[in-house]
């Protein structure tokens, strides 16, 4: 499919002195969606006082090209490197100065009363540190009307697939207390991010960061709640990799550390089926001495990029090892199913050498370039070996 290429006409915010809410944007990959997404929301209708910081975390050539050919009167964090989702909205809030943070994917598109719904409920919910919006899917069904987290970490969205009229008729599309609402279209208090220390570094490169946030945000003694009335369309996917694979293993890997810290919650969790006001309690935890007790700036992104890298190749290599348990199980370990095996346990053993060289110094780009030619290989090879033991 061939993308529409984007509007050169400018998307232009007001600067302010004194802003109600900060919007933070991150950018990475994406130019026509980020445009979009910035001039759905410079289009907002009654909003409060708003500035707009576009994070360009360790964003492309052209969504750079893009923000600063045709974008002004928004703030700029640049960061060289992409230090995830929670480290880039981190970074922004230190330079934040309004008394809302409001984050914004950008591959969503808000509706023109987003902004003023989101302020609003916030000026009459004083105990909601967070307040969700109603998230639709681009075909306008419903994404997620708030979300609730199960007992073995997984999460679920309340209204996924439904029409706007039956998520209505199930109840769904209430003012309500929720576990958790997602970092794609989100309003927090600076007061209550800065008071519980922000997003945890932990859950790099992605996934569960803003879960853990909203249930550091109910310990604390604060609410988290959906505000349907403020509706944005999300492309769910569009600004995360485009690689399954990694994409996966960065889910387990945080899942696995949010369920570690959260045990003694996600014990009494309720089910799938519960009422909708049925909510975990994250005051059943004990003190997280783990968790940060300030906003920080990233850290330098080369050792956690290191560490990353080296934990997905370990997965790897373990899901080679299964392959190979198997087709030796099922002796369906034809000649060229060992090279194919072979060939890949070279390409890993090349792959450390790397991080070896690497972690001494090198260059954080050659990494990224050598992993992505890896996992190109490992997929394409894998797949060639499947078609072969269906002939």
């Amino acid at each position: 499919m061939t993308r529409t290429p984007p509007s050169t006409h400018p998307v232009t915010f007001v600067d302010t002195a004194a802003p109600v809410a900060s919007v933070i944007v991150l950018a990475w990959r994406l130019s026509t969606e980020l445009i979009d997404c910035l001039r759905s929301l410079s289009e907002s209708v009654d909003a409060p006082s708003y500035e707009v910081l576009v994070v360009l975390n360790g964003a492309s050539e052209a969504t750079r090209a893009v923000v600063r050919d045709q974008v002004s009167g928004a703030r700029i964090v640049d960061l060289d490197n992409n230090v995830g989702f929670g480290g880039g909205c981190n970074a922004a809030a230190l330079q934040a100065r309004g008394e809302y943070l409001v984050l914004l994917n950008d591959d969503a598109v808000v509706s023109p009363n987003w902004l003023a719904e989101l302020v609003s409920a916030a000026s009459t919910a004083p105990r909601a540190a967070a307040i969700a919006s109603l998230l639709l899917n681009t075909d306008g069904t419903v994404q997620e009307a708030g979300c609730r987290v199960l007992g073995h970490a997984g999460t679920m969205q309340f209204g996924g697939g439904l029409s706007l009229a039956e998520a209505e008729s199930a109840g769904m599309t209430t003012d309500r207390p929720i576990d958790y609402g997602s970092g794609a279209a989100l309003l927090i208090r600076r007061d209550a991010f800065t008071q519980v220390g922000g997003f945890d570094k932990i859950y790099e490169p992605a996934y569960y960061e803003d879960v853990d946030l909203c249930f550091r945000l109910r310990a604390a003694g604060f609410e988290v709640i959906l505000h349907p009335a403020a509706v944005v369309t999300h492309a769910a996917g569009g600004s995360t990799s485009s690689d399954t694979r990694f994409r996966s293993f960065a889910a387990d890997r945080a899942g696995s550390r949010f369920l570690e810290r959260w045990a003694a919650t996600l014990a009494e969790s309720p089910s799938a089926e519960a009422p909708l006001d049925a909510l975990c309690d994250p005051t059943l935890s004990t003190p997280i001495e783990d968790a940060p007790n300030e906003v920080r700036n990233p850290e330098p992104s080369a050792p956690i990029a290191l560490e990353i890298s080296r934990a997905y190749a370990d997965t790897l290599a373990k899901q080679l090892t299964v392959t190979e348990e198997r087709l030796l199980v099922e002796q369906k370990l034809r000649e060229d199913d060992q090279d194919y095996i072979e060939s890949v346990k070279l390409d890993a053993a090349h792959l450390r050498n790397r991080l070896d060289r690497l972690e001494k110094g090198g260059p954080l780009v050659l990494l990224r370039w050598r992993l992505g030619i890896l996992r190109r290989r490992f997929v394409l090879r894998r797949e060639m070996s499947s078609l072969r033991q269906r002939d």
